[in-house]
């Protein structure tokens, strides 16, 4: 018995991993984080903005959407990603928009060999989908602070928290992603009229 039950219980093993093999594994999706970008003003008396490097909160530093799933519950998504880290995204979409929008400013990532005249923190304090609640919700949260560094000592002309949420097309990764590029666009529309408030 013991002859052929051998070459039996290998051929089952053989199978099973063939069929292990075979099935097809998930895949990882990307996506990125786009505020929507208004056409550039050709103004070259504007002062310049250089956006420092983003600051993340606990949680919201790696690159998996993040789902609030209740009281003090958070999720991450293995699966699904930004293409870059939020706080590198933000970074330059940021800088994107002002530099496009902006009647004061024309933003820069780097001086270069111009001094820059004011500068941006951003720290971002959340970004997620939450479905603790119905219909879900994409949440931003991102604090924007503007110095003047034309003083020997910098000098805070804005620290403000903007806050958005808007509802989900559809529970699915692609429509967080879109309902938080929106939420940015948002956010960034408003920091740009309170810069052109601000600045002089």
């Amino acid at each position: 018995m013991k002859q052929w039950l051998t070459p039996l219980l290998v051929m089952l093993a053989v199978l099973a991993l063939c069929a292990c093999l075979s099935q097809a594994h998930p895949q990882k999706n990307f996506f990125a984080l786009e505020a929507a970008i208004p056409e550039a003003r050709a103004d070259l008396s504007r002062k310049t903005l250089l956006v420092g490097v983003v600051s993340a909160a606990a949680g919201y530093d790696g690159r998996a959407l993040v789902y609030r799933l209740g009281p003090q519950r958070f999720d991450t998504d293995f699966y699904n990603e930004f293409t870059a880290p939020p706080a590198r995204l933000l970074a330059d979409q940021a800088a994107q928009y002002l530099d496009a929008a902006s009647r004061r400013v024309r933003a820069v990532k780097t001086a270069g060999l111009v001094t820059a005249d004011f500068g941006l923190e951003t720290y971002l304090e959340a970004m997620h989908g939450d479905f603790s609640i119905e219909p879900p919700q994409a949440v931003l949260s991102i604090r924007f602070t503007v110095n003047d560094l034309r003083r020997p000592q910098a000098k805070v002309l804005l620290d403000k928290t903007y806050r958005r949420a808007a509802p989900l097309a559809a529970r699915t990764p692609e429509a967080l992603a879109a309902a938080l590029s929106g939420c940015l666009s948002a956010v960034l529309a408003e920091l740009n009229s309170d810069i052109d408030k601000n600045i002089r």
